[in-house]
């Protein structure tokens, strides 16, 4: 009986130092664990296990795939969103560049027209008499029928004359308007006295010559000086002329070394109204009436 205990005495003894081995193995695994972080992967692996397999999602995929994405309500901002309007300018047709001189829309063809051009080349009939004729304020040579003017060109006539007086140049009127009557014996004159090649080279023609519109005016000095001679060209009268008359819508009609295009020989004597907006641009061009206005 006492062999009996003492077997169940070491028995019972070997069971205790197997517990307690065991304890100490699990005590030494756990501190394994811990300081090697394993403890923190075994618990997210149980956490794990008690999701439903359909909702686990990749750590990385927080968002909707970008194919799927719904846009946003909001707009984005001006840094990742181009401007329509930006977009449209970008992607349309560059426009052309515009041309350097704008489409002249100027009437050339009225007889009333500030623009008309008469030529040898382009006669107007001779029933034609300007409806508003009057005599310029302005010193005059001849009688009072050669110097009417349209009542427009006598009123810039009067600026033109008086501006160039304050600069020191007295300035007179040869001739103005002149009718188709008056243009015959005119020619006659000239083709008796120089021939007819001579006459042709001048404004004379029978209602070939814009003097018949009233819009063309004969300029002298009051002194009288190279009066209707190329060497007024030689004048400072002419230089003032040449320089400043389109400010008042006069323009030079029949400049040097352009008679194959005007027709007329050299007339520094002879300016033309315009109007001072046709006067300013055709005078900027440095062109005739005709190579302004393209007839030549």
């Amino acid at each position: 009986m006492k062999h009996m205990n003492k077997n169940t005495e070491k028995s019972f003894l070997s069971k205790v130092y197997v517990i307690v081995a065991l304890i100490i193995a699990i005590l030494a695994l756990l501190l394994y664990l811990i300081l090697s972080g394993g403890a923190e992967k075994i618990q997210k692996a149980i956490s794990s296990q008690d999701k439903p397999a359909h909702t686990q999602t990749p750590e990385a995929d927080d968002k909707t795939p970008e194919s799927t994405q719904t846009p946003s309500a909001e707009p984005s901002s001006s840094a990742d969103t181009e401007d329509p309007a930006e977009t449209a300018e970008a992607s349309s047709e560059p426009e052309p560049t515009p041309s350097a001189t704008a489409e002249i829309t100027d009437d050339i063809e009225s007889d009333d027209s500030l623009t008309k051009i008469v030529s040898p080349s382009r006669t107007i009939a001779s029933s034609y008499v300007p409806a508003n004729l009057v005599m310029p304020d302005v010193p005059c040579i001849l009688d009072e029928n050669q110097n009417l003017m349209r009542a427009d060109a006598a009123a810039a006539l009067e600026e033109m004359f008086a501006a160039a007086g304050n600069d020191g140049y007295e300035l007179f009127l040869i001739s103005g308007y002149r009718s188709y009557e008056f243009q015959q014996m005119l020619r006659k004159y000239w083709v008796e006295k120089k021939g007819e090649a001579y006459a042709d080279e001048l404004d004379t023609k029978p209602g070939g010559s814009e003097h018949q519109l009233g819009l063309a005016a004969n300029i002298g000095t009051t002194d009288g000086k190279c009066e209707l001679n190329v060497c007024f060209a030689d004048t400072g009268a002419y230089a003032w002329l040449k320089e400043n008359s389109w400010k008042y819508g006069y323009i030079e009609r029949y400049p040097e070394s352009k008679q194959d295009i005007t027709g007329i020989t050299f007339s520094p004597w002879n300016f033309r109204y315009v109007g001072k907006d046709a006067a300013e641009r055709i005078y900027q061009s440095g062109k005739t009436m005709e190579e302004y206005y393209g007839l030549s």
